[in-house]
């Protein structure tokens, strides 16, 4: 009867001892997999900008690089820079990654005191510099100051353009005017200086852009060259400034037809911090 009692109670508690490892593999296995290694998803959404910008054509190149690695990129347009922030950081928002212009804020390194809370984001890269062009009407535009009383489209609402079209113009004493700093920018800049609607325009884009070869190209269009380049990127530290030869656009055409001093920023690859590790590495 004792024999017989210990062995059952043996038994009982190898079952028990059994059933607990079993249990403990199974909620080990669940934490592994909900919280320190979860599977990378098949599928990023991005936002980049207009379908004519030189963001949205840097997002394709992506797209196919990554589908070689199973992954889908799904490209969404945007008005630039400012809305990819926003889409970023909306926790509601499926955005992970996007293009982001600088001068928007320090990312990941602080809050700047004109920009929104960035610490949930994160820069993986300066992917590209993208010139400041200063288009005009007239050829011997040399300081900032010589734009006031003209047409200028600074760019659309949300853009990154906009905020730098409106920071170096404030830099060089002009006071805001609604009524002539106008919210176009890329293709529909463009299609206002040959609607004659504006005088200047700031777009801020690489070489590559759509919009960017239209007005190099365009009659009756010059690039600024900026006296103050050098003191502008003092007051703007988030600018560099940039020697232009003649024709390095484009050689057999002479664009641009003499020297120049423009400004540039740079493009930033920029993702949420809720990104899977594997992806961001990718």
């Amino acid at each position: 009867m004792g024999a017989a009692m210990r062995e059952f109670f043996d038994d009982h508690r190898k079952l028990i001892t059994g059933i607990l490892i079993l249990l403990l593999g199974i909620m080990g296995s669940w934490l592994l997999s909900r919280y320190i290694s979860p599977a990378p998803p098949k599928t990023i959404v991005f936002t980049a900008g207009a379908s004519d910008g030189a963001y949205y054509k840097f997002a394709q190149r992506y797209k196919v690089l990554l589908a070689q690695n199973d992954i889908t990129l799904d490209v969404r347009e945007s008005a630039g820079s400012i809305e990819n922030i926003q889409r970023l950081q909306d926790t509601k928002s499926a955005v992970m990654a996007g293009f982001v212009q600088g001068g928007l804020g320090t990312i990941s390194q602080g809050v700047e005191p004109d920009a929104d809370n960035y610490e949930s984001l994160q820069s993986l890269a300066n992917v590209a510099f993208e010139p400041v062009w200063i288009f005009t009407r007239n050829p011997n535009i040399k300081d900032l100051d010589q734009l006031k009383g003209m047409r200028i489209a600074v760019g659309a609402v949300g853009s990154g353009t906009r905020k730098v079209a409106l920071d170096l113009l404030q830099a060089a004493g002009l006071p805001l005017d609604e009524k002539l700093w106008l919210p176009y920018g890329g293709a529909a800049a463009a299609k206002a200086f040959t609607n004659q609607t504006i005088d200047a325009a700031f777009i801020v884009a690489a070489p590559e852009s759509a919009s960017v070869q239209t007005l190099l190209r365009q009659n009756g269009l010059y690039l600024a060259d900026l006296g103050h380049a050098n003191a502008l990127a003092r007051m703007l530290p988030y600018l560099q400034p940039i020697a232009i030869p003649k024709g390095v656009f484009d050689l057999p055409n002479n664009i641009p037809a003499r020297d120049i001093t423009m400004l540039s920023t740079s493009a930033n690859l920029v993702v949420s911090e809720d990104i899977h590790p594997a992806l961001a590495y990718l």
